[in-house]
C-alpha cells in the first residue's frame, strides 16, 4: 500500500511556484508514485485563488500557473477528499492543537 499524504494549499502553492523548495520535491515524488496526495475541496478553492491573487496583474504569468496548476493535479493523480464538517474540525483541534503547534505560535 502506497503512503498517502495530505497537502494543505500551501504545500500546493509552493510546489507550483517554487522549483527546487520541499513541496516541489515531494510533489515529484508522488508524481513518481512513491506517495499518494490528497487534499480536501477547501484546500483547492484556497489554491487557486491564491494562484489568481498573486498573479492577477500578470496575465501571461497567470494563465502559465494555471496550466502548471492543472498539470501538477493530473501528475501527482491528486486525491480530493470532501470537506471535513465543522464538529470533526473542533474535534480535532481541541484534541490535537497542543501536539501540533509550533512554539512560535503560542
Amino acid at each position: 500500500m502506497t503512503p498517502v499524504l495530505f497537502a494543505d494549499s500551501n504545500v500546493m502553492i509552493e510546489a507550483l511556484l517554487i522549483p527546487h523548495s520541499a513541496a516541489y520535491v515531494v510533489a515529484e515524488m508522488v508524481a513518481r508514485g512513491v506517495f499518494d496526495l490528497a487534499t480536501c475541496q477547501i484546500c483547492i478553492e484556497d489554491t487557486e485563488d491564491a494562484i489568481v491573487n498573486k498573479l492577477k496583474d500578470k496575465p501571461a504569468e497567470l494563465d502559465d500557473a494555471i496550466s502548471s496548476w492543472e498539470k501538477l493535479k493530473a501528475d501527482t493523480r491528486l486525491i480530493i477528499l470532501p470537506d471535513p464538517d465543522a464538529a470533526f474540525v473542533k474535534e480535532i483541534w481541541d484534541k490535537y492543537l497542543g501536539v501540533m503547534r509550533h512554539r512560535a505560535d503560542k
